[in-house]
């Protein structure tokens, strides 16, 4: 549909309007609804590229700023520049050079201190290093109650999810226990060693809201089952005394 003002009122907004590039003549479409958002501008060009080249036509010479060479660049380059009030450079490598001297990088400040807990390096924005940090974190968890985790109301249910960071935390205590092999201690079965899982022996959801973590993640009360023999405990096939 030829794009004219009667045309244009009588129009649907889905209904589009023919146009020509203005660079490459091709034909190009354009429904009502975007020349309405666009306030009835006629579109010149077809695409970006097309409206770039024809812009880059004219040419506008400048000098670098670093080294004072003189050098082409496009009318719709040099206005952009001028509008950003940006300077003219006829290469990055003159880009830097000028930047840096006018702006020259800080100098990194020293952000190592004494960590408090074992005397070792730490990061100037923290307390402890990161082996103390993580070593109070699991102290602090282990002083927890399993309410804190859970609730305190019995009469909510148990939830398993609620639980990760105890199971987490125990597997983590059976890793560090040297006296205890890593290994399946009903099948033995040294094959299944990468995908051991942790069982509590008395289960999570038997201990009171008030017990510590402590307790719950007890070495006694811990111990290493592969996947089917975890599954047998947990349905009562097998019983652990």
């Amino acid at each position: 549909m030829v794009f004219t003002e009667e045309n244009y009122n009588n129009a649907k907004s889905g209904d589009v309007f023919e146009f020509t590039c203005k660079r490459c003549g091709a034909t190009f479409y354009k429904s009502k609804r975007y020349l309405s958002k666009n306030k009835k501008v006629i579109p010149l060009y077809c695409s970006q590229r097309c409206s770039r080249l024809d812009h880059e036509k004219d040419v506008v010479k400048v000098l670098c700023k670093e080294c004072g060479k003189e050098f082409e660049i496009s009318k719709y380059t040099y206005n952009k520049k001028i509008k950003e009030n940006s300077e003219f450079f006829c290469s990055r490598s003159c880009s830097a050079k000028y930047n840096n001297r006018q702006y020259p990088k800080r100098k990194k400040e020293s952000t190592s201190e004494i960590c408090p807990e074992c005397g070792g390096r730490k990061s100037a924005s923290s307390v402890f290093c990161k082996n103390c940090s993580k070593e109070r974190s699991s102290y602090k968890m282990l002083n927890r109650e399993l309410g804190y985790y859970i609730g305190y109301d019995k009469r909510l249910p148990y939830l398993a999810s609620r639980c990760t960071e105890i199971r987490k935390m125990a597997k983590k205590i059976l890793l560090e226990d040297e006296s205890r092999e890593k290994v399946c201690e009903i099948c033995h079965n040294h094959e299944l060693d990468s995908i051991l899982e942790v069982h509590h022996i008395k289960a999570i959801k038997d201990f009171d809201p008030h017990s510590k973590i402590s307790e719950i993640n007890d070495k006694n009360n811990l111990m290493w089952v592969c996947p089917n023999h975890h599954k047998l405990i947990e349905n009562g096939t097998i019983k652990i005394e």
